[in-house]
């Protein structure tokens, strides 16, 4: 089963201090393949916290099936917990979200180092933009 993998393109980011949201190139990688679609500009930081409070969910078993729409298309992930270390992933397209595009599993940690990871980096160049 294909690993996700959560990627923003730090080179891609527009932040400027005082014009509200930041936009970027922000997607996930299941085995070579790409959703929404490689290089998808979107919300950075808006989907970035989206996941983080997804994952903070399912980490204190507030819930066990979270969905993390994205900002742009009728495009959404589905994860869910299948165990105390792994996450199951399904990538949902149309106006419903009922379409399912592709699927994957990760291992908790795997995918919440590197959203914190990715979080910093965003992070770190809103700072600069301030």
């Amino acid at each position: 089963m294909a690993q996700p993998i959560l990627i923003t393109e730090i080179s891609s980011f527009q932040a400027k201090a005082g014009e509200g949201a930041a936009t970027g190139n922000i997607w996930l990688e299941f085995d070579g393949k790409h959703f929404p679609a490689q290089h998808w500009n979107d919300f950075v930081v808006v989907l970035l916290g989206w996941w983080t409070n997804a994952l903070l969910r399912l980490l204190r078993d507030s819930s066990i099936k979270e969905t993390v729409s994205f900002m742009e298309g009728p495009y959404a992930v589905e994860v869910t917990r299948i165990s105390s270390e792994k996450l199951r992933f399904r990538a949902l397209s149309g106006i419903h979200r009922n379409n399912i595009v592709m699927t994957g599993e990760s291992s908790i940690a795997s995918f919440a180092l590197a959203l914190i990871a990715q979080s910093r980096q965003v992070l770190d160049v809103c700072r600069e933009h301030a």
